[in-house]
């Protein structure tokens, strides 16, 4: 009887390593946050949540999984004595943020006009 207590454990065990190995892997893929939009032309908190939120719309519609594009963090802002909220971002979920942004933004403009040529070439 206890042969297999151990057994179950050891199987228990792996089960976490695999998982915890899963995480890790995913977050090494997860390297832009969107606050580093700012250097973009975003220029609203809102602005960044709004298009954050279009591009989890996007993946959950196209059946990606969000934990392996999207990840909230927080982060500590010693000038104004407050946490932010941020998000680590994949390579594809960056470019979804960056293009759902708000249609003021030159920058947005200029990628969606750059996509839209692209697309009529082909």
């Amino acid at each position: 009887m206890m042969i297999n207590q151990i057994t179950e454990f050891s199987r228990y065990d792996k089960s976490r390593l695999i998982q915890a190995f899963e995480e890790a892997l995913i977050d090494h893929e997860l390297y832009l946050t969107a606050t580093s939009l700012y250097d973009m032309g975003f220029q609203r908190d809102e602005e960044i949540y709004l298009a954050v939120e279009r591009a989890m719309k996007i993946c959950d519609m196209n059946g990606l999984p969000i934990r392996e594009h999207f990840r909230t963090i927080y982060v500590a802002d010693d000038e104004r004595h407050t946490v932010i909220r941020d998000w680590k971002l994949s390579k594809l979920a960056y470019t979804l943020v960056l293009i759902n942004g708000a249609s003021d933004n030159r920058m947005v403009c200029q990628l969606q006009m750059e996509l839209i040529r692209n697309f009529l070439r082909h």
